[in-house]
């Protein structure tokens, strides 16, 4: 079997089950997912950077196209640190 990506399993209901179950063990977490020419142009300049959290607002997570092009485990992992992010910068 060939790697999966988030485009196998759209990346929006990817990001819901996660963002659902930080939710549960981080009540009141808000966040929502935006594709981003700003992350596009960070990941052309730092090969390893994906997304970034907070340039629309604390709840926002950025993503750039690259992030499509992993496996499945590397974008869930790179989402799950991100939420932990916009998580924390709402905490105040």
């Amino acid at each position: 079997m060939g790697a999966h990506t988030l485009s196998d399993v759209p990346l929006t209901r990817a990001f819901g089950v996660l963002r659902n179950v930080a939710r549960e063990k981080y009540p009141p977490l808000r966040a929502r997912l935006v594709r981003c020419q700003i992350a596009d142009c960070e990941h052309a300049n730092r090969r390893r950077q994906y997304a970034h959290v907070g340039h629309f607002g604390p709840g926002t997570i950025c993503y750039a196209s690259a992030l499509d092009g992993l496996e499945l485990e590397w974008q869930v992992g790179i989402l799950a640190h991100e939420l932990g992010h916009a998580w924390f910068l709402q905490r105040g």
